[in-house]
């Protein structure tokens, strides 16, 4: 029984980080998506002016 609930514990915490690993890498990849677009509008600016 205690083996059974050690190996939920570790799929759990398993589970658990591979979640929060995948939300580090999407904002990463959304900031950089956002840094790029607001690059982009500051130069349409600047050719306005």
């Amino acid at each position: 029984m205690t083996a059974l609930h050690s190996m939920f514990v570790a799929w759990a915490y398993g589970f658990a980080a591979f979640v929060l690993c995948a939300l580090i890498v999407w904002i990463a990849l959304d900031y950089r998506t956002q840094r790029k677009k607001l690059a982009e509008l500051e130069a349409h600016r600047a050719e306005k002016k």
